[in-house]
């Protein structure tokens, strides 16, 4: 690809090597994500991407109108990551983008079990695990600061999405 041009790579995993003059100061390997309705192999340029927006993310065509009410559909996989989902559930995503649905880019796991990690989509700041350290003993992100599981805690009172949702 030419220098300083942002670019598509349509393939399931590209190597990216940067010379300075005759030096390589840069490789790596890198996963891809194919767009299977694209030629294989092959690089685009950001002219010839026009489905793809600044950020990379892929152009939805215009909402034909809101809906009166909103649903909520939440998909979380255990162990898998937004690439992997896209690698290998390209059906499932097509349907998703025809349906509307929203991804969330950048959200990323912050414990070991799903409840712990769609707890804050679904209740937001709870008022008790904001009294908690936000890093536990080794640095890490403190479970008990995003849902603590020590306290005993009702959960009639916890600030779920469907009660905003209700209203």
């Amino acid at each position: 690809a030419p220098e300083n041009t942002r670019f598509f790579a349509n393939g399931d995993a590209f190597y990216i090597r940067c010379y300075q003059k005759e030096k390589q100061i840069f490789q790596q390997v890198y996963a891809g994500i194919r767009d299977l309705e694209k030629e294989p192999n092959r690089i685009y340029l950001a002219r010839d991407t026009e489905s793809f927006d600044d950020y990379g993310r892929r152009r939805r065509s215009s909402k034909k109108s809101t809906p009166q009410r909103y649903s909520i559909d939440i998909l979380g996989f255990d162990s898998t990551s937004r690439t992997m989902f896209l690698r290998h559930l390209p059906r499932t995503i097509e349907t998703m983008n025809k349906l509307g649905y929203e991804l969330f880019y950048g959200y990323n796991k912050v414990g070991d079990n799903s409840m712990v990690n769609i707890g804050p989509i679904l209740a937001g700041d709870v008022p008790a695990a904001l009294k908690e350290p936000k890093l536990d003993a080794s640095k890490d992100i403190n479970a008990n600061w995003i849902l603590p599981s020590d306290k005993k805690m009702d959960a009639t009172d916890l600030p779920f999405l469907w009660k905003y949702m209700k209203e």
